[in-house]
Order: C-alpha cells, then sequence, then structure tokens
C-alpha cells in the first residue's frame, strides 16, 4: 500500500505542479488564471498534508502538515471567487482579503510559529494539539460553505446564460459543476476517512482513500479543465461582462413590466422573429446569440429577452432550441434519415455536438432521438 500511495502522491504533485508552470503564462490575460492559481497552489499542500506521511522527512512532514491542514480556509473562498471571476469577469482584491481572513489568522498565529518554531511548540503538550485539532475540524466544514456557495452561483449564471445564448458549447458549466460537486465529494470521503481513523486507529489505510480520490481529482482537473480553452474565454464572449448581473436583472424587470405585448410593435417584431426562424432557419446558425438576433430585428438584446420572456412565456436558449427540434423532426418525418444518420441531420437543425443534441432532444421530447425515429416506424407500419 504504501509503494501505491508514494506513487499518487509524486503522480499528483507532479501534475499540480505542471498546471502551475502552464498558467503562469496565462496570468496576464484573466484574473480567474490567477485566482487558479492559488486554489492549485492550495490543493498542492492539502494533498501533501495527507501524503506526506507516506514520505517520512521529519520537519518536511511538519511543514506540509501545518500549511496543509489549513488551506480549506484558502481553498473556499477562492472557488467561489474564482467562479465569479469567470462569469462576470470582474474581481474585488480588498473582498477577496476579508473571505480570506480566517486562513491569514490561523496562518500567522498557528501555522509559521508552528514551523518557526517547532521545539517549543512540542514542548507546549496538549494545547497545541487541541488547537491544531479545533483547526482542522472546522476547516472542511468551511470549504463545504464555499463550494455550496459556488455551486448556486455557477446555478444562478447558467441561468443568465440561457437568455442570450443558444449553446453551452464555448461557455462549459458541466466542467465547474463537476468540479465542485468533486471537491463536496471529498468533504465527505474525508469525514468517513475521519471516523474509520478514530474508530480504528488505522492512519495509513484513511489517508490512502484521501490520497487516491485527491489524485483522480487532480487529473480530472488537469485533463477536462486546463486542456479547454474556452472555459479561458468564456467572460471574453458572455454577456455578463458587458453589464452587472444585478443591473441587467433590474433593467429586464423593468422592461418586463412596461411591455404591452398586443401592441403593434410588438406584433411586428413577433412575426419578423417567426419569418426568421420558420422561413430562414436562422436556428441553423450554430452559434447564434440573442445579440445577433436582436441586431436582425433592428431591437435591443434586453427588449428582444423581454418579449421572449413576457410575451412568448421562454428564453432565447430555449426558443432557439425547440425550433431546431422541430425542424429535426420534421426531417425525420420526411424521410432524410434514411440517407442521413441521425447526428448529421442534428448538426443541419443547428445543434454543435452530439451529447447537447441528445440531452437537449430527451429533455423536450422525453425520448431519446433513436426511440423517436423507431416509433415513427412502428408507427408507419401499423397503418
Amino acid at each position: 500500500m504504501k509503494e501505491v500511495a508514494i506513487f499518487f502522491v509524486y503522480a499528483g504533485v507532479s501534475t499540480i505542479l505542471f498546471l502551475i508552470v502552464l498558467l503562469l503564462n496565462r496570468l496576464r490575460e484573466k484574473v480567474a488564471n490567477r485566482i487558479l492559481v492559488i486554489i492549485l497552489s492550495s490543493l498542492f499542500f492539502l494533498f501533501l498534508s495527507f501524503g506526506i506521511q507516506f514520505i517520512n522527512k521529519g520537519y518536511i512532514n511538519h511543514l506540509f502538515l501545518s500549511l496543509g491542514t489549513i488551506t480549506p480556509y484558502l481553498l473556499g473562498p477562492s472557488i467561489y471567487f474564482y467562479v465569479n471571476a469567470i462569469y462576470k469577469n470582474s474581481f474585488s482584491t480588498n473582498s477577496f482579503l476579508k473571505h480570506c481572513i480566517p486562513f491569514i489568522i490561523i496562518l500567522l498565529l498557528f501555522s509559521i510559529p508552528s514551523v518557526l518554531f517547532l521545539k517549543h511548540v512540542t514542548e507546549a503538550g496538549i494545547n497545541t494539539l487541541l488547537v491544531g485539532s479545533v483547526i482542522i475540524s472546522l476547516g472542511m466544514p468551511y470549504l463545504l460553505f464555499y463550494l455550496i456557495q459556488s455551486y448556486r452561483a455557477v446555478k444562478k449564471y447558467k441561468e443568465e446564460i440561457k437568455h442570450n445564448y443558444s449553446s453551452f458549447r464555448n461557455i462549459d458549466l458541466k466542467w465547474l459543476l463537476l468540479w465542485i460537486k468533486g471537491f463536496i465529494l471529498f468533504f465527505i470521503i474525508d469525514l468517513l476517512s475521519g471516523i474509520f481513523i478514530y474508530s480504528s486507529h488505522e492512519i495509513n489505510y484513511g489517508m490512502f482513500f484521501n490520497i487516491m480520490y485527491l489524485a483522480f481529482l487532480i487529473f480530472y482537473i488537469g485533463y477536462f479543465g486546463l486542456n479547454q480553452p474556452h472555459i479561458f474565454l468564456l467572460s471574453t464572449s458572455t454577456p455578463l461582462e458587458q453589464t452587472k448581473v444585478n443591473q441587467h436583472k433590474e433593467i429586464k424587470t423593468n422592461l418586463n413590466s412596461a411591455l404591452d405585448c398586443d401592441s403593434s410593435e410588438i406584433i411586428k417584431i413577433k412575426a419578423a422573429l417567426n419569418t426568421l426562424f420558420e422561413e430562414e432557419h436562422i436556428f441553423k446558425n450554430q452559434q447564434i446569440s440573442l445579440k445577433e438576433l436582436a441586431e436582425l430585428l433592428n431591437v435591443t438584446d434586453k427588449k428582444l429577452s423581454a418579449i421572449l420572456n413576457t410575451c412568448l412565456h421562454t428564453n432565447f436558449y430555449e426558443y432557439v432550441n425547440k425550433k431546431r427540434i422541430a425542424h429535426f423532426k420534421k426531417l425525420i418525418e420526411e424521410g432524410n434519415s434514411e440517407n442521413l444518420t441521425l447526428l448529421a441531420l442534428a448538426f443541419d437543425a443547428g445543434f454543435n455536438s452530439k451529447a447537447t443534441f441528445n440531452r437537449v432532444f430527451k429533455l423536450y421530447e422525453g425520448v431519446t432521438p433513436l426511440q423517436y425515429k423507431k416509433s415513427l416506424i412502428k408507427r408507419s407500419q401499423s397503418i
């Protein structure tokens, strides 16, 4: 077991350091990249605080234990501010530091003295051990609190994006949600391993499970995060960069309340909208956005969003994808699937990935595209 643990420790550490080196060249591009370096650095110390006991290095063990055990106090706020930096393209250093006050206090009053004055700390005995236990016990719930806040923030921004984009391909939300869920799962695993250690006194086995899970989480971050450049380019194309979320909601609310859906102006806009979708099939443009559509209709994107919400009782994402699904079903009914694959028909309807197409189709139709096709075949055979 020790050899396997050491292997994962070195593999995990190497991966984190590699990711940090990659990000160092991109620090000036986005503030989110700088926060991600803090996250990865925190993860580095947290990971080593579990794995260092398998590598007996004396004072180094104490160093990483002292620093690693307090990293949840930094990791939690960093993840939360990273989510906001991605979607709002804004970052307040003062606000971030305020959220990191517990980490700073513990670092200055406990970790640094513990590292610099190891002999005196050891002589302090039970009091130091008690303080350390309290810090560790409160650290993971503190991290969990920020993970929950981060999860809620992503879900909120997802709803905002739905009002402006018809596809999430270049606005990758799934990886970040899974990442946050991954840390939440780590909290559960760490809690269970703590109970196991307390009841069995088998520290190595408990730490081994933490190391294994954290190593795979690190590999996940590296593979699905940094190898997808659109994750870091999100804020350059999303409307959340151009307006504050609260301001956007306030304007949209005012427009909705003042909108007369039966006015001649709105009727003309709805007719023009119908022409663009039913006759010109604008939904085939895979990257169509609310702003582009509004320009074609010669209205503001906020007004178009209000029309969709208030008069058509939908949002841009749903409106476009329902048109795409209707077109796909029409192609199937006309027999086009005999010559082209379902995926080719989906692309023709404007979808840009197989996963998105299958997910959206089942969401609105209740069955998969293949099941829908088979049901049409059975229906035609019975007639």
